[in-house]
């Protein structure tokens, strides 16, 4: 839907034939492995936060150990 959408953009900028598809072909490639990146990095965020946010919350929690 998005890359049909810069194919008109593209069209009403008075673009040529080829320069629009080569430029709609490689909108496609990159939003698919947007997609695909966000499949790996999401999780890894998620782990990371929740490591983060242990790490706070322990410091909190020994503070005054001694």
């Amino acid at each position: 839907e998005h890359v049909l959408g810069q194919r008109d953009h593209y069209q009403l900028r008075g673009m040529s034939k080829e320069d629009i598809e080569r430029a709609v072909f490689w909108d496609a490639v990159t939003l698919d492995a947007m997609a695909k990146w966000r499949k790996v990095h999401i999780p890894i965020f998620i782990v990371f936060a929740v490591l983060a946010l242990g790490h706070i919350i322990s410091i909190f929690l020994f503070w005054g150990w001694a």
